[in-house]
């Protein structure tokens, strides 16, 4: 699993249900959440570890991606790197997927990776700034995490905050409810 997805799942993971915070309300915790893992992110599209997301990088992360090997990343490639156990990342995997494949072709290559590139930098000086890429991703990634909560609802599932601060999942339909602790939440440290 790539080091993106990681953080994802991270995201993902503890902005379902924050701890109770006595003086934040829980959007300013989700707002804070948010923020905190598209700071990671920005380390996570460094691919060259130069220090910047740059222009060099674009062809890495299209490498990182593209396990057959033919130069560009199909949607079956990219939900892998997702790992799905969890069903309803689909909709995270899919909406970033199609964020970033710009021509809508059903695959992402370097002239969607250019196209994402340039979207990143709003003042347009040629280079994406980390608070550019943080502003960009800031806004895609609570889309996302608004769908994955809708979806979550949608599908009969909360997650609480547990005991000893675990993150308790609940499922419940008309005929069964199966309750899975998915152990201590780590990701809320900022």
């Amino acid at each position: 699993m790539s080091p993106f997805i990681a953080l994802v799942f991270a995201l993902f993971g503890a902005c379902t249900a924050p701890a109770p915070h006595p003086t934040k309300s829980p959007v300013e915790i989700f707002n804070e959440h948010v923020r905190h893992e598209v700071k990671n992110m920005y380390a996570t599209f460094d691919y060259n570890k130069n220090g910047h997301f740059d222009t060099a990088d674009l062809p890495l992360f299209i490498a990182d991606y593209d396990t057959d090997g033919n130069g560009a990343i199909e949607i079956d490639e990219y939900e892998t790197n997702f790992d799905m156990h969890e069903p309803t990342l689909a909709i995270v995997a899919q909406g970033m997927f199609f964020e970033f494949d710009s021509d809508k072709s059903g695959h992402i290559d370097m002239s969607d990776m250019t196209a994402l590139y340039n979207r990143m930098d709003l003042n347009k000086s040629g280079d994406v700034e980390h608070k550019e890429f943080e502003d960009y991703m800031t806004e895609v990634m609570t889309i996302l995490v608004i769908l994955h909560l809708q979806e979550a609802e949608f599908q009969g599932q909360f997650t609480t905050a547990g005991p000893a601060g675990d993150m308790t999942t609940t499922v419940m339909d008309s005929t069964m409810m199966d309750t899975a602790t998915m152990g201590p939440s780590t990701t809320n440290a900022s």
